[in-house]
């Protein structure tokens, strides 16, 4: 599966972060939403372990699935800052290019260091 958690691209690179994860955890404090789950995971190539939520009545993703999780600051071909709201009107965008199941557009709420 190919998955991408956020909104491409100074025009020479399109994603800023990108890497195979495996889901180690769903839920592991409760289910706290009806319709997200909390994926615990763990990166592939940057030992990154990340927390994230998903719709999984719309994207169901249970223990052991892994997938990609490509990071982008805008999804503009051109590579300039968008305008912060995701632009419906169809226009050719980054998500085009990649075989991409699923897509989130947004700001990224919260992150650590360690």
């Amino acid at each position: 599966r190919r998955v991408i958690m956020a909104s491409a691209a100074s025009s020479k690179k399109a994603f800023i972060f990108n890497d195979l994860f495996d889901v180690t955890a769903v839920n592991p404090d409760g289910k706290k939403f009806d319709r997200v789950s909390r994926l615990v995971c763990k990166s592939h190539t940057f030992d990154v372990n990340m927390r994230i939520d998903v719709a999984t009545d719309v994207y169901p993703m249970k223990q052991g699935q892994k997938f990609r999780m490509a990071l982008a600051q805008t999804l503009r071909l051109d590579g300039k800052p968008d305008d912060g709201t995701y632009d419906q009107s169809g226009e050719a965008n980054i998500l085009d290019q990649y075989d991409f199941e699923y897509c989130m557009h947004g700001k990224v709420f919260k992150y650590d260091y360690h």
